[in-house]
């Protein structure tokens, strides 16, 4: 329980200061490390909501959250898999 709320403060740094791609990358290594990683999503919910533009069509305003929500599926389908 420790290790996870380190891991998700170090997330809340990465999001202010890193570039989303940096961010994906420690979003990945989230699901990888920790059952059921939601805060991925959360990274890209943050992604949308500070650095998203309403010039953009309506498809693309939640396109961080879902960049950040499909690893969290395939992954966990993936740990499944190869737990069984």
């Amino acid at each position: 329980m420790i290790r996870r709320i380190g891991f998700d403060i170090g997330a809340v740094a990465v999001c202010l200061f890193a570039p989303w791609w940096v961010a994906l990358a420690y979003a990945v290594v989230g699901i990888v490390i920790f059952p059921w990683y939601l805060e991925a999503i959360f990274i890209g919910l943050f992604f949308d909501a500070f650095y998203g533009t309403n010039a953009l069509a309506w498809y693309y305003r939640g396109i961080h959250t879902v960049i950040f929500a499909v690893p969290l599926g395939l992954g966990e389908y993936i740990k499944r898999r190869i737990n069984m």
